[in-house]
Order: structure tokens, then C-alpha cells, then sequence
């Protein structure tokens, strides 16, 4: 007989492995959803075909256009903007008992972005806006192979590739191209690998855990997104069968971004999160999953804007 943390995973496994393109502000290499957490990356393949959906919003802090136009004055690149919303879809594929293949394409929305270092800014001596930058991004197409299996344990090697399918032309409110980091697509092919663990203790506690590496190359305007190095740990308590509470630590260390061949010193990123979140099966074989996550440690090189929560909500059913 199969025992809980099977029934949890084993029919409603939503295995979506997203990535988070170079564009998206202090931008993670992989996140996940899959094992025991609702960021982490899981090492339990999938037994069925899984499809879903994935909502992400993240919030940050703003510098005043005052701010903006004295960061201008000093030689300053600076931009931001206040919100951005992401809607994941994709799907997860078995190809065999230890292996599986996730494909994964985001919608992507920025809100508010404001730049003080772009030509019209510059020649005006003002700040350039954009109301509104969305469209498609980039697919990721991603490999999980089980290496190891004892019991209710598992080990995963992690391979993926993203290509760039995103949009990578929307303009500002003046009529100049966005920055690339606030396109929803990137134009540029990404490598990613890593390790996953996920195991249970007494079917009470289910753990997951990864290390990830993100290596990037140069895409649209020749804009190259930092490369990343990222681990996660998720810790689940199973009191119910189908109702779960979660609780995660989310780590990035982003190296800064570079163009026309100059590095970007305000950009990179050292952050440590936490995710207080919950995995709900509504029924035998979809579950529902959400999370809050807030900063305990946030370093940005130069000048930068906090970010201050981000809040993820999905769904994933199995057939």
C-alpha cells in the first residue's frame, strides 16, 4: 500500500519547473513546483502527464522621480519598475520510471517602469516611463533524471535549456525600446543545471531540497543577464491527507548584468527568502499551492530597489 507522501505527490506531482527569464527584476535561475514545497524543486518524477497553471506577482520599493533625476545626474543608470505579474503554463511529461520532461512558457507583465539612463531621458534631461511592458516570454524546456531512490528518498540531476521565443520589442511611452531586463523575453539562450533531493520522515515531514546554477549569454541589445547560482529548501507537514502547510528558504546569488559590453553596477543580487505557503489536493489528482514570500536578507550591488514580497498562487492536475 502506498503511503501518504505518495498520495500527496505521486498523483498530483506538479512537477512545472519555471525560470525565470533575465528580464524579471533580481530575476531567480529556476524555481519550482514539485517535492515538498511550492518554490523548491522536487527529485520525485512524475507518473502521469501533469498540466498547470502558475500565478506570480512581485512587488518592490520606488525611488521618487526626484531621486531618479539626482541618480542621473551623478552618472547613475538606474531603472525600476513597481509590480510585476507572471501567469505560468506548461506541463510535465514522463518518459520513463526515472525520468521526465517539462515544457513551460510564461506571460509576462511589468508595470511602472521608469528608466533615467535611456537616450530620451538622457537628451531631456527627464525620466522615460512605460505604462505597461507584456507579452510572451521565454520557453523553458527542462530534463529531470532520478539518479538515486531508496524507499521514499530521492536524488534528481536537473538539465534545461531556455530559448528565446518571448517578445523582446515593446516600447516605451516615448517610443524607444525598453530596456531589455523589463522585456518579457530576453533573446537570449540560457543553460541550466542542478541537483534535487525530496524525501519524507514518519510520512509527517516531507522535505525538499535543490542547488541550481543558471549560466547566461548575451541576448537582445546586447544585454547579458548575470549568471546565478541558487538553493532551496521546503519542509512539509502532513497532519492531513490533503491539506499541507509549507514552509520554505529560497537563496540566489546573482552575478551583475552586463551591456555594450560594460558591466551594470547596479545590478546583481544576495538574497535569502522566506516562504510560508500550503499544498492543498482538491481532488485526486489536482492540487492547488500558494505562498508568500518575504526578504531576511537582501544585498543589491549599487543602487537598487528592495523587492518586498512576492506572493505565487497555481494549480496543477495530473491525467
Amino acid at each position: 500500500m502506498k503511503s501518504k507522501y505518495y498520495y500527496f505527490y505521486g498523483a498530483t506531482t506538479f512537477a512545472l519547473v519555471l525560470a525565470n527569464p533575465p528580464a524579471f527584476g533580481h530575476g531567480e535561475s529556476i524555481g519550482g513546483v514539485g517535492g515538498a514545497g511550492v518554490n523548491t524543486v522536487g527529485a520525485v518524477i512524475a507518473e502521469r502527464p501533469t498540466v498547470g497553471l502558475r500565478y506570480q506577482s512581485r512587488s518592490y520599493d520606488q525611488f521618487s522621480d526626484a531621486q531618479l533625476l539626482a541618480f542621473q545626474a551623478q552618472g547613475q543608470d538606474v531603472h525600476q519598475h513597481s509590480r510585476e505579474h507572471t501567469a505560468f503554463l506548461g506541463g510535465s511529461f514522463p518518459l520513463g520510471r526515472d525520468t521526465d520532461l517539462t515544457l513551460q512558457l510564461p506571460l509576462v507583465r511589468f508595470v511602472g517602469f521608469k528608466d533615467n539612463s535611456n537616450d530620451y531621458a538622457l537628451t531631456n534631461q527627464t525620466i522615460s516611463t512605460t505604462d505597461v511592458s507584456q507579452g510572451v516570454g521565454d520557453l523553458l524546456a527542462l530534463l529531470r533524471q532520478r539518479i538515486w531512490q531508496h524507499d521514499e528518498q530521492h536524488v534528481a540531476l536537473i538539465v534545461g535549456i531556455k530559448a528565446p521565443t518571448g517578445v523582446t520589442n515593446r516600447l516605451t511611452n516615448e517610443g524607444e525600446p525598453v530596456g531589455t531586463h523589463n522585456q518579457p523575453g530576453s533573446g537570449s539562450w540560457d543553460a541550466q543545471a542542478g541537483v534535487a533531493y525530496s524525501g519524507h520522515w514518519r510520512d509527517i515531514l516531507a522535505i525538499s531540497a535543490d542547488f541550481l546554477v543558471r549560466y547566461n549569454t548575451t541576448g537582445a541589445r546586447t544585454f547579458r543577464s548575470g549568471n546565478s547560482v541558487q538553493t532551496d529548501l521546503a519542509i512539509l507537514y502532513m497532519p492531513h491527507r490533503d491539506f499541507s502547510p509549507v514552509v520554505e528558504l529560497n537563496a540566489i546569488l546573482q552575478e551583475r548584468d552586463t551591456e555594450n559590453g560594460g558591466t551594470k553596477l547596479n545590478s546583481g543580487v544576495r538574497s535569502l527568502f522566506l516562504a510560508p505557503g500550503f499544498r492543498w489536493r482538491i481532488t485526486p489528482t489536482t492540487t492547488v499551492f500558494g505562498a508568500v514570500a518575504v526578504p531576511l536578507i537582501q544585498e543589491l550591488p549599487g543602487i537598487q530597489n528592495d523587492e518586498r514580497f512576492r506572493v505565487t498562487l497555481g494549480v496543477g492536475t495530473s491525467y
